[in-house]
C-alpha cells in the first residue's frame, strides 16, 4: 500500500486489523495466560523501543513445552535477510514487498507484529540476496483457522526463486514466480482428511521435481498454535522441519546449477468457504542465512559465535528452536571431557546500555541453565559473562546488523 493513500483508507484498514487481531486472540490468550501463571516480568522492560526482535520462548520451556532437545536443524549464522514487521505501520503491506492481494501487518496482544496473508501471492523484500549454494530459511507461522469436517483448509505456500537480471519483486513474478529457477512447498492442512505437503521445483517455467503429496501428520496438530518452519538447502539437497519434526530430506530437489536463487515468497490459496472473518494465516520472524555453523569451529579453533540461540523480546527466555545449536555444543563437550567454556551474551544497541549489559548476562546464564538441565552438561564446566552492546560485529542501523549483534559466544577456557 502506498503510504500517501494510507490516511484515506485508515477506517477500513483498522476494521480489517481488528478482525485479524480478534481471529488470533485465542492463541495469544493462551500465551498471555501462561506468562501470567509463571509470574514473569520481562527483562529490559524499561526499553520499550528496543529492537530485540526474537519472539516468545523460555529458558527451560517454550510456549508449547520444553525446547527442542532432539532438533537436528542448524541455522546459518551469516544473516542475509531478516524481518519481524515491527517497523511497519499496522494495516500496511511492508515496505519493499510486492503482492497481488490485500495482506497487511497486524499487532497482537503480546506486541509482536505479523504479516496477515490474505488470499494471494507475496514477494518479500529480500530482493537480490546472494545465499550461495548452502543456506537456511526460517519463519514463524500461525494457521489460525477452525477446521471443517471433510474439507481442506486454505492452502499455504512458501518458497524461493531467482529474479535473474530482472528486479525480483517486479509484477511479472506475480504472474509466474518461476521464470528462471526456484522451488515451493505447499501445505494442505486438514484435521479430518490428513494434512499433506508437496515440494515442487522449477527451471525456466518447467517443473523439474515433484515430491508428490506426502502425509504430514504434524501439521494437523499445530492449528491455532505458533509453529516454527525451518528449511535447509545444501546445493541440491533440501530438508524441511516443522518445529522439531523433520518432514522432508530430498537429495536432489533444488536446481543448484541454474540461475541463482535470490528472493522469497509466501502464498495463500483459499480452498473455498473461508474469508477474513474465519481464518488468518500469519508469518513473522523471517530469517534467511548462509553458512550453517559447524562444530569443528569450537573443537578446533576454541571459539564459536552464533546468532542461532534466540530469545524472547527483551528477555532471557530461550526460543525452542535454539535447541539445535545447544545440542551441538553439548555434543562437543561430550567429545572433549576436559574442555571448559565461557558463555558470553551480546545484544544490539537499542535501549539503555546498562539494561542491555544486564540482559546479556542473564541470557548467558539462561544458556548455561539449559545446557545443564536439558542436555546434561556439568555446570562446573561453564562460566558466563555478558558484554551488552559494547562489542558489535555489524552495523546496528540495519535489521540484519542488529540480528548479527544479538549473539552468544562460546570461548574455550
Amino acid at each position: 500500500m502506498v503510504q500517501s493513500n494510507a490516511q484515506s483508507l485508515r477506517p477500513r484498514i483498522n476494521s480489517r486489523v481488528r478482525e485479524a487481531e480478534n481471529a488470533v486472540k485465542y492463541g495469544m490468550d493462551k500465551n498471555k495466560e501462561r506468562k501470567s501463571q509463571e509470574g514473569r516480568s520481562a527483562q529490559g522492560a524499561d526499553n520499550p523501543g528496543s529492537a530485540e526482535t526474537n519472539s516468545a520462548g523460555s529458558s527451560a520451556e517454550s510456549s508449547e513445552g520444553k525446547i527442542f532437545t532432539s532438533y537436528t536443524f542448524l541455522p546459518g549464522d551469516k544473516i542475509l535477510y531478516t524481518e519481524d514487521f515491527s517497523e511497519t505501520v499496522v494495516g500496511d503491506l511492508p515496505e519493499g514487498w510486492n503482492s497481488n492481494a490485500g495482506g497487511h501487518v497486524v499487532r497482537l496482544e503480546d506486541k509482536s507484529s505479523w504479516l496477515n496473508l490474505i488470499d494471494g501471492l507475496y514477494l518479500a523484500a529480500a530482493q537480490k540476496v546472494q545465499p550461495g549454494a548452502d543456506y537456511t530459511i526460517e519463519f514463524d507461522l500461525l494457521l489460525n483457522v477452525t477446521p471443517k469436517t471433510g474439507y481442506y483448509l486454505p492452502y499455504f505456500y512458501f518458497g524461493a526463486y531467482a529474479g535473474g537480471s530482472d528486479g525480483s519483486a517486479k509484477n511479472k513474478f506475480l504472474q509466474n514466480t518461476f521464470l528462471h529457477n526456484g522451488f515451493e512447498i505447499k501445505f494442505e492442512p486438514s484435521t479430518t482428511l490428513g494434512s499433506k505437503t508437496i515440494l515442487r521445483s522449477f527451471q525456466n517455467k518447467s517443473e523439474t521435481f515433484n515430491s508428490g503429496r506426502k502425509e504430514n501428520a504434524v501439521l494437523g496438530t499445530k492449528l491455532r498454535r505458533t509453529i516454527h518452519i525451518a528449511l535447509a538447502v545444501q546445493k541440491k539437497r533440501l530438508q524441511l522441519w516443522i518445529d522439531e519434526h523433520k518432514l522432508l530430506d530430498i537429495p536432489s530437489a533444488v536446481n543448484a546449477d541454474a540461475t541463482p536463487i535470490d528472493q522469497l515468497f509466501f502464498k495463500v490459496e483459499n480452498s473455498g468457504g473461508f474469508n477474513e472473518s474465519n481464518f488468518s494465516y500469519l508469518v513473522s520472524n523471517i530469517r534467511w542465512a548462509a553458512a550453517p555453523p559447524r562444530k569443528k569451529s569450537l573443537l578446533d579453533e576454541g571459539n564459536f559465535s552464533t546468532t542461532a540461540i534466540v530469545f524472547d523480546v527483551n528477555s532471557d527466555r530461550l526460543k525452542p528452536e535454539s535447541g539445535g545449536v545447544l545440542a551441538m555444543i553439548a555434543d562437543a563437550l561430550r567429545q572433549q571431557p576436559e574442555m571448559r567454556l565461557r558463555i558470553v551474551g551480546h545484544t544490539d544497541s537499542d535501549g539503555n546500555p546498562g539494561s542491555n549489559l544486564e540482559l546479556s548476562k542473564k541470557r548467558s546464564k539462561a544458556v548455561q541453565a539449559a545446557l545443564v538441565s536439558m542436555f546434561g552438561v556439568d555446570a562446573g564446566r561453564l562460566e558466563t559473562d555478558g558484554k551488552g552492546a559494547s562489542q558489535p560485529v555489524a552495523d546496528n542501523r540495519s535489521r540484519e546488523g542488529k540480528a548479527a549483534n544479538r549473539r552468544v559466544e562460546f570461548q574455550k577456557l
